[in-house]
């Protein structure tokens, strides 16, 4: 059975055969789980679930394929962001978050607890991400603050 996703690179949807996609642990996670619901998606109904962003396999293949999304940002990966993203990957275990630039494991995520962590404690967060964080609290606390 297969499920759709949608490829970040090549900008359109695409079906996935939920063959040991994922490259870090293809043996301990053989199938795609659904971020959603966290179910695999190649059981049950998804219809209500968010589509994934994941590059297809021919749009892998193309590593200096130009995004047909004019509007889309490269993004920069540290060298060793297979290690990073290993180390994240098995903290998923315990954690329902994690960062993949230190590590840190949110006990409850949500956006803003996203934001403190990029903007004050996470100092392997690209300075852009840092700066983007600063920015998204100081708008939100801004629209709390009571108008006179």
């Amino acid at each position: 059975m297969s499920h759709r996703l949608f490829c970040d690179i090549g900008g359109h949807e695409w079906e996935c055969d939920c063959v040991a996609l994922h490259a870090l642990a293809p043996d301990r996670y053989p199938v795609c789980i659904c971020k959603e619901c966290g179910l695999p998606l190649n059981e049950g109904e998804h219809s209500q679930c968010r589509i994934e962003l994941l590059a297809c396999y021919e749009c892998k293949q193309q590593p200096d394929r130009v995004r047909e999304n004019s509007e889309a940002t490269a993004i920069a990966m540290p060298l060793d962001f297979e290690e990073k993203a290993e180390r994240a990957f098995n903290q998923l275990e315990s954690f329902g978050a994690v960062c993949f630039w230190c590590g840190y494991g949110y006990a409850e995520y949500n956006r803003k607890a996203e934001d403190e962590h990029f903007a004050y404690h996470c100092a392997d967060a690209p300075e852009e991400l840092r700066d983007n964080a600063k920015t998204r609290l100081l708008s939100a606390d801004d629209e709390q603050t009571p108008q006179q």
